[in-house]
C-alpha cells in the first residue's frame, strides 16, 4: 500500500502565506473601517465646534467695532462741545468710511432721541426704543451691548451698542450705534462656510439675531430651548438636534465669554453621513483590490521559484558524484548563484588541501619573524593552564622582570613586582580563569637596578567545548618610556590649559563687551535714543510673521515733522537736533507699553501698535498729532505732524505692502495741508 506523499508545495506554501498575512489584514481592514467612521464622525464634531468658535469671535469683531465707533463718536470734539449738528455730520462720515453699523443714535437722561443720522438734523425724533439700555448707560457710566428689539424709528428689528457721553466729568448724552440683522448676515456670508452648513447667531437672551436658513421667519424669534439652555450650561459643545423646520442636525455651539453672544453651526445628520459613506466605500474597494492583487502575485511567484529550484537537481547529484555538472540559468538569481556556487565547490575542494599545506609554511615562517618583533618592541608572552597550575612566561618576559629559567609568576612578589601590584595581576589572573573574562592592566616593574619600569598585562581565557576555562595566555609590554612620556604630556597639558583658560576669559569679557556696545549703536539712533531703522524693519518682521500665524492685528502709523527743511535752514541744524530729540520724547510718552517707536530716517518717525485696528491706530495718530501740536518745543519753533495710519491684512504678501500704505496715507495729509491723519485706502 503506498502512502500519500503529506509533504508540501512551494506554491501552496506561499499562497497560504499570503493569504495568512492578508487576511487577519482585512479583518483588521474592516475594524478600522468601523472605527475610521466613528472617528471621523467625532472629527467633524470637532471641526464644527472649531468653526463655531471663530463665527462667535467674528461676531465679537464686529460688536467690537461698533463700540469703537461709538466711542471715537463719544469723545469727538463735536460731542464735548455739545455741537450736535457737527457731531450729527461727523457720525454720518464715519458710518461711511467703516461700514460698520446702521444709524448713530443720541438720547439725552429722559430717553428722548436728540439726533438720528437717519434723519436730518432737527427733525422730530421718536424715543429711544430700548430705554432699559439707555438706563444702563446713564447708570453705571460703561458701554453697554443690547439684546435684540424694535427699534423707535425703523420699527425693524435692532440692535444697538450704546456708550456715555461724558462732558465736564458728567454723563450727558447716551450714544448708540446701531446694527440691523443684515450686518451679521455679513458676517456669515465673509465666514467661507460650505452651502449646506446652517449657521445661526444669538444675542444673550436666546433671541435668534441672523441665521443663514430661513432668517425671515425666524429672526426675532427664540431658538429652540433645549439648544438655549445647552450654550447657557456648557458654554462650547456638539448636540444631536432638530431645527426649527423639524431637520436633525448635528449642532455645534459656543458662546462669547466677553459679550454673552453665541453662535451654532449645524450640519444636516444625512448630509454627514453620506460624506463618511462616501470615504468609506472608497477604502473598502481599495482593500478588495489589494487582496486580490496579493493572491494573483503570491501564484506567479510559486511557480516562479519551484521551476528554479527544480533546475538545480541535476547539478547537485553530479557535485554527489565528484564531477562538474551543467550550470542551468534560472529566472531567481538566488537559485542561479546557488548553481555557479555548486559548479565551484568541486573546484574549491580541490584546491583546499593545496592551500593549507602552503598556509602551514608561511605560519613557521612567521613565527621566527614575530619572536624577533617581540625582541625589538620588547614584548612577552605568559600562559597559564588549569591541568599545569602554574604561570610559564616567554625569554622576553623573564628579560624584562630580571630573571632566568627559575623565574615564576610567584617568585615576583615584592621581587619584580611590588606586592599591591603583583596581588593585583593574581587578582586578575583568579578572576579570568574562574570567569572567562579577559583582562587588561598596568603594573610597576623593579628592575634589577632598582629603577622602576612600567609593563601593560593583557589576558585572554581559552575555553573548552564546555565552555570551561581550561587556560589563560595573555602578553606582557614594557611601556616606561611611553608612560612617561604620557605623564610629562599631562602635565603640560594642565599647564596649557590653565594659561588657555586665563586668557578665554578675559577675552570672553572683553569681547561681551564689544559686542554690547556694537549692538547698541547698531540698532538706536544716537540723536533720539530711540530704536533705528534697522530695529524698526526687524519689529515689522516679527509682528507681520505672528500675524500671519495666530491672526493678531497690528497697526502702523508714518509721522513726519512738517516743513523740517525751514526749521533748519531758519534756525539751525542744531535747534532741527533739539526738535528731533524732543519730538521722540513726545512720542515715547505717548505709547503704551508693547507699542513700539522708531526713527526711520531723517525727520519721519515710525510707530507699531499691536494687537490695534484701524479705528483704534486713529484714535492713538490723532491724540499724537494734537500732542505735537500744542507742544512747546526750544525757541520760538511751532512743530506739526503728519500722521499716514495703516493696519496689516490677511492678505498681505509681507510687511512691506502695510509700510506702503501707510506711506501713501502720509503723501495723502501732507498734500492735503499738513498737521493731519490720512487712513490707508
Amino acid at each position: 500500500m503506498v502512502l500519500a506523499d503529506r509533504r508540501w508545495r512551494v506554491r501552496t506554501v506561499l499562497v497560504g502565506l499570503v493569504l495568512a498575512s492578508l487576511v487577519p489584514g482585512l479583518f483588521g481592514a474592516g475594524y478600522l473601517l468601523v472605527r475610521d467612521y466613528d472617528n471621523g464622525l467625532a472629527e467633524r464634531k470637532k471641526d464644527n465646534v472649531a468653526a463655531a468658535r471663530l463665527l462667535v469671535q467674528a461676531v465679537d469683531a464686529q460688536l467690537d467695532k461698533a463700540r469703537v465707533l461709538a466711542q471715537m463718536l463719544a469723545t469727538d470734539d463735536a460731542a464735548l462741545r455739545g455741537d450736535l449738528p457737527a457731531l450729527h455730520a461727523r457720525a454720518r462720515e464715519l458710518l461711511a468710511l467703516s461700514g460698520v453699523g446702521r444709524n448713530v443714535v443720541l438720547t439725552d437722561r429722559s430717553g428722548q432721541q436728540v439726533l438720528n443720522t437717519l434723519r436730518e438734523y432737527g427733525q422730530p425724533l421718536p424715543r429711544h426704543g430700548n430705554p432699559d439700555v439707555a438706563r444702563r448707560v446713564f447708570e453705571k457710566g460703561e458701554p453697554v451691548i443690547s439684546e435684540l428689539y424694535t427699534g423707535g424709528l425703523l420699527g425693524l428689528p435692532v440692535l444697538s451698542v450704546d456708550v456715555p457721553v461724558t462732558i465736564e466729568g458728567r454723563i450727558r448724552y447716551d450714544l448708540s450705534v446701531g446694527l440691523t440683522p443684515d450686518n451679521f448676515d455679513a458676517v456669515m456670508g465673509n465666514a467661507g462656510f460650505p452651502p449646506d452648513r446652517m449657521l445661526v447667531i444669538f444675542d444673550p437672551t436666546g433671541t435668534i439675531v441672523a441665521r443663514s436658513f430661513a432668517p425671515e421667519r425666524f429672526v426675532g424669534h427664540k431658538g429652540k430651548a433645549e439648544f438655549i439652555a445647552r450654550i447657557r450650561d456648557t458654554g462650547e459643545g456638539v448636540m444631536t438636534a432638530r431645527t426649527l423646520e423639524g431637520i436633525e442636525v448635528v449642532s455645534a455651539y459656543s458662546r462669547s465669554r466677553a459679550t454673552g453672544w453665541s453662535a451654532g453651526v449645524g450640519v444636516p445628520l444625512e448630509v454627514l453621513r453620506a460624506e463618511l459613506r462616501s470615504a468609506l466605500g472608497m477604502l473598502t474597494l481599495f482593500f478588495v483590490m489589494f487582496f486580490a492583487a496579493g493572491v494573483a502575485l503570491a501564484a506567479a511567484a510559486a511557480r516562479l521559484i519551484e521551476r528554479s529550484m527544480r533546475a538545480l537537481v541535476e547539478p547537485a547529484m553530479a557535485l554527489g558524484a565528484g564531477v562538474r555538472g551543467p550550470v542551468p540559468a534560472t529566472a531567481i538569481r538566488e537559485t542561479d548563484e546557488v548553481a555557479h556556487a555548486i559548479d565551484e565547490a568541486a573546484l574549491l575542494l580541490a584546491t583546499r588541501t593545496r592551500a593549507l599545506e602552503e598556509a602551514n609554511t608561511a605560519l613557521r615562517a612567521r613565527e621566527g619573524e614575530l619572536r624577533e618583533a617581540q625582541h625589538i618592541a620588547r614584548l612577552g608572552t605568559w600562559d597559564w593552564s588549569r591541568a599545569r597550575g602554574d604561570v610559564k612566561v616567554s625569554e622576553e618576559a623573564r628579560a624584562m622582570f630580571g630573571g632566568g629559567e627559575e623565574c615564576t609568576f610567584a617568585g615576583m612578589r615584592g621581587t619584580a613586582l611590588p606586592v599591591d601590584d603583583w596581588e593585583r595581576a593574581d587578582e586578575a589572573l583568579r578572576h579570568a580563569s574562574g570567569t572567562g573574562q579577559g583582562f587588561e592592566i598596568q603594573v610597576a616593574v623593579i628592575a634589577p637596578g632598582g629603577e622602576r619600569m612600567w609593563a601593560d598585562v593583557t589576558g585572554r581565557a581559552l575555553l573548552d567545548a564546555h565552555g570551561e576555562v581550561v587556560a589563560v595566555m595573555g602578553t606582557v609590554q614594557d611601556v616606561t618610556e611611553r608612560k612617561r612620556a604620557q605623564d610629562a604630556l599631562r602635565e603640560a597639558e594642565a599647564r596649557f590649559r590653565e594659561q588657555l583658560e586665563r586668557e578665554v576669559a578675559e577675552r570672553t569679557v572683553q569681547l561681551t563687551q564689544a559686542n554690547q556696545a556694537l549692538e547698541n549703536a547698531v540698532r538706536h539712533d544716537a540723536l533720539t535714543g530711540l530704536d533705528n531703522r534697522l530695529s524698526a524693519n526687524e519689529r515689522l518682521r516679527a509682528e507681520f510673521v505672528r500675524m500671519k500665524r495666530g491672526g493678531s492685528p497690528y497697526a502702523l502709523l508714518l509721522l513726519d515733522i512738517d516743513c523740517f527743511k525751514s526749521i533748519n535752514d531758519h534756525f539751525g541744524h542744531g535747534s532741527g537736533d533739539e526738535v528731533l530729540r524732543h519730538f521722540a520724547l513726545l512720542l515715547r510718552e505717548g505709547l503704551r507699553e508693547n507699542d513700539f517707536a522708531a526713527r526711520f530716517g531723517g525727520e519721519e518717525f515710525v510707530l507699531i501698535l499691536p494687537e490695534t485696528s484701524v479705528d483704534g491706530a486713529m484714535l492713538v495718530a490723532e491724540k499724537l498729532r494734537g500732542v505735537i501740536a500744542d507742544a512747546r518745543f526750544p525757541g520760538p519753533i511751532r512743530v506739526t505732524a503728519s500722521i499716514g495710519v495703516s493696519c496689516a491684512r490677511r492678505d498681505d504678501a509681507s510687511e512691506i505692502d502695510v509700510v506702503f500704505r501707510a506711506d501713501q496715507a502720509l503723501y495723502r495729509a501732507k498734500d492735503e495741508g499738513r498737521n493731519a491723519v490720512r487712513p490707508a485706502a
